[in-house]
């Protein structure tokens, strides 16, 4: 739930995966955890990863619609930023739960 004093504009940046140091800590903390238990769901989503890093768009995309957003009269309360966002909340709507839970644990091996 989203809630805003008087006066005060909620604006919700929901950006896809973008070029950031997160996928490096996010690997490294992978590769902390390949000996346990869930080892070859953490090697799957690692290679997931590695496989999906050249389509990760620049963050200064990101940036760009922030500063719109923030300066704009009339800004879209709900600013989706890359094609993977897009395409995840269209998947939402058309996808059961239940389904893309029974997916995400057969690729990742769970």
């Amino acid at each position: 739930m989203e809630v805003a004093s008087a006066g005060v504009k909620v604006i919700v940046v929901e950006p896809g995966a973008f070029r950031t140091r997160i996928w490096e800590e996010a690997e490294r903390d992978m590769e902390r955890r390949r000996g346990g238990r869930y080892g070859d769901a953490y090697r799957r989503s690692l290679a997931g990863m590695r496989v999906t890093r050249p389509l990760m768009g620049d963050p200064a995309r990101v940036a760009a619609v922030i500063g719109r957003a923030m300066s704009s009269g009339h800004p879209r309360r709900r600013c989706l930023v890359g094609s993977d966002a897009r395409l995840l909340v269209l998947t939402d709507r058309l996808v059961p739960t239940v389904l893309k839970d029974r997916i995400e644990r057969m690729v990742l091996g769970l």
